[in-house]
């Protein structure tokens, strides 16, 4: 019996962070969909707007660092033209690429 109460009160414990954990994975999961969506828009306005400000990117042994949308944007104006899946040096956009998506994920409690 002391175990089926604690047992009870252990689970009734975690319901609220069940409850937190999935309504932070849901705030995730639409702000991955905003990005997605406005990368695939192919306009830069669109895309620098689903970003966080200061926006910091690792690529290409650089460090790039943008402090508004409106930076970003103009930076990045052209991106479009640079999607390939090649991705070789001066690549333009492959006429078979329509968009990027990302395979669905899920997550499990333990």
């Amino acid at each position: 019996m002391k175990l089926a109460l604690v047992s009870a009160l252990c689970l009734a414990a975690c319901v609220p962070s069940f409850a937190a954990d999935t309504k932070t994975e849901i705030q995730a999961r639409k702000a991955m969909d905003d990005f997605m969506t406005a990368f695939n828009s192919r306009g830069p306005g669109t895309w620098a707007a689903s970003l966080n400000y200061p926006h910091v990117r690792f690529a290409s042994n650089e460090v790039r660092i943008w402090n508004t949308a409106d930076e970003f944007a103009q930076n990045n104006a052209d991106y479009a033209r640079g999607l390939s899946p090649s991705r070789a040096p001066g690549a333009r956009l492959d006429p078979s690429w329509d968009h990027t998506s990302l395979p669905v994920v899920r997550s499990a409690g333990v």
